[in-house]
């Protein structure tokens, strides 16, 4: 996303927003590295992925085999 932009993602009833930075991410007036880190300190979870949990990118549904 461009600089500037303002993010929002609700989870777990709340609603968390975050500010998109030349170089970085601010969340709470804190600067974050990757949208990634910010997911973590967010969600508790070690692995995640920041662009796809701020809902930037949509995952590949499963190919259904053939003759299901």
């Amino acid at each position: 996303p461009k600089a500037g932009t303002v993010l929002q993602r609700e989870w777990h009833g709340k609603t968390y927003e975050v500010k998109v930075n030349e170089r970085d991410f601010t969340f709470k007036g804190e600067p974050y590295r990757s949208l990634t880190a910010l997911a973590r300190k967010i969600t508790g979870a070690r692995s995640i992925n920041g662009v796809a949990w701020w809902r930037l990118a949509t995952r590949p549904t499963p190919k259904q085999e053939e003759g299901t």
